[in-house]
């Protein structure tokens, strides 16, 4: 028999559905790898998946797990910013391109006191 406290969980307020992540994802990998063979070999290589899965999420017909998100997240900027949007995170989508323009700069540093060293 199961007690009935009356005690409410509390209500989220994002409202996403499968469906929603399944067309995040999609879109993302679409705009990263485009939908070619190319693009399923290396969804496969970086999540350890079946062609058949990777496909699935590529066109948007399923979702991945939570270790597959992260994995595409780890290895696919649009993804992580997806998944970020998704979670009603807006102001770190910022800090994502923040980090990759810092490295970008970092690189471009390195390259010019390389030159600089050569005279």
């Amino acid at each position: 028999m199961v007690l009935k406290t009356g005690n409410l969980l509390p209500k989220s307020s994002i409202r996403i559905t499968d469906g929603d992540l399944s067309a995040a994802v999609s879109k993302a990998l679409m705009s990263e790898l485009g939908g070619s063979r190319r693009a399923t070999k290396t969804v496969m290589r970086w999540t350890s998946v079946s062609e058949r899965t990777a496909r699935s999420w590529i066109n948007g017909v399923t979702s991945p797990s939570g270790i597959h998100l992260v994995l595409l997240s780890a290895h696919c900027k649009t993804v992580l910013i997806a998944f970020l949007k998704l979670g009603g995170h807006h102001k770190m989508v910022a800090n994502v391109d923040l980090v990759a323009a810092e490295a970008a700069i970092e690189n471009v540093l390195k390259t010019i006191r390389m030159l600089q060293s050569d005279q």
